[in-house]
């Protein structure tokens, strides 16, 4: 998909199924866009948006890393990094707080997971590289 510059701008477990050989399947294409440099269209669900979506500044398929690694934070952590009352708050803490990490969590996860929800896009990992990353 995203080797085809079509940025997701969805991804959340709701969107993510298992299939009966145990391949994960994305569903709900609703949001995708092939895109030909970067997109300004705010969109996705709130605690899984990048920094930069929310920042008006533009986004490319790196969006979509951020937001894998929000699914992968809630997969290990049991919530997502960000948690707030409002929608605002939310949006404020996403742009400006730190991810904080359990003290129990695996040194490894923990760099991949730093990687992966980098608030600058152009320092985040990408794709290729957390393909070939020792987690997976």
């Amino acid at each position: 998909m995203h080797k085809e510059n079509i940025v997701y701008r969805d991804l959340k477990p709701e969107n993510m199924l298992v299939d009966k050989d145990g391949y994960l399947k994305i569903i709900d294409f609703g949001l995708s866009k092939k895109i030909y440099s970067k997109t300004y269209t705010v969109c996705g669900t709130p605690h899984y948006i990048a920094p930069e979506i929310l920042l008006g500044q533009g986004y490319d398929t790196s969006a979509d890393v951020y937001s894998f690694g929000v699914v992968l934070y809630e997969m290990i952590v049991g919530t997502t990094p960000f948690v707030a009352d409002s929608q605002a708050e939310l949006f404020t803490k996403i742009v400006n707080s730190k991810v904080k990490y359990p003290s129990n969590i695996d040194h490894k996860v923990k760099r991949l997971l730093k990687k992966m929800l980098e608030k600058d896009p152009s320092k985040r990992i990408t794709i290729d590289a957390i393909k070939s990353n020792s987690f997976f």
